[in-house]
């Protein structure tokens, strides 16, 4: 056993002063993703550094150091027990970190009291499509403007196919222009959680608002359509009211 410790490279690997520079560069690291996220967002500084190659690398250097230093003093003398307590917990709370990242799924499950639920909305934005009923999709983290070059291969109905993006705008809005020839268009607003969110619908095109299906017709409604059982929607337009 002595042997071992004696190896050049196990004797750097458990060294005290190695597990000093990692946790450094560590933290280090920790304080350039805490801007990155300020200025960029939460996903840009998980893309950068939090889940980047280099910086798991960093963790399982840590990990590996922390453990051989461990092994190394062993046994300890009653007096050393803080020096154990506290590279033991700090290995632990590592491999418990990792068991999270790799096997573990962030995300928020809404459950009611006296109800139960089996689904989860994932904190990170899925990339997915669908062809006759079946459903694939994979994770991504959209942050970067412009040019993304994130694609990955998905089965659907026994077949292969290639999903990604080649664009992300975050800050992409789709506005609607008054100009000759163009398609009347009724402008609303949508009240939620004391938020209100405009919206716009073109005549000839239709949408839902929460349960209720909307149409915007150049003529009237007939047949069922004209007996709707969810009431009047009152529409205000320069100055003049009128009800459907």
């Amino acid at each position: 056993m002595k042997k071992f410790w004696r190896n050049p490279v196990v004797a750097f690997l458990g060294s005290l002063k190695l597990s000093g520079v990692v946790m450094a560069l560590i933290a280090f690291a920790a304080a350039k993703a805490t801007f990155i996220e300020s200025d960029y967002g939460r996903d840009a500084a998980y893309d950068l550094v939090y889940a980047a190659p280099w910086f798991e690398g960093l963790l399982g250097l840590l990990i590996l150091s922390l453990t051989l230093l461990f092994f190394r003093r062993w046994p300890y003398k009653l007096k050393q027990s803080g020096f154990m307590l506290l590279h033991l917990s700090i290995i632990v709370i590592l491999i418990a970190a990792a068991m999270t990242r790799y096997l573990g799924f962030e995300g928020t499950m809404r459950i009611r009291e006296g109800e139960s639920a089996n689904t989860y909305f994932s904190e990170k934005p899925h990339i997915q499509a669908r062809i006759d009923g079946h459903t694939a999709s994979f994770g991504v983290r959209l942050w970067r403007s412009g040019e993304n070059d994130l694609f990955k291969k998905i089965h659907l109905g026994g077949r292969e196919y290639e999903l990604g993006t080649t664009e992300y705008w975050p800050r992409f809005k789709q506005s609607y222009q008054p100009g000759p020839g163009g398609r009347p268009a009724l402008q609303y607003g949508l009240a939620s959680g004391g938020e209100v969110t405009d919206a716009m619908l073109v005549m000839g095109d239709r949408t839902r608002i929460g349960n209720a299906q909307v149409y915007y017709r150049e003529t009237g409604f007939r047949g069922e359509v004209a007996r709707s059982p969810f009431g009047d929607l009152r529409i205000h337009i320069d100055g003049e009211s009128c009800s459907i």
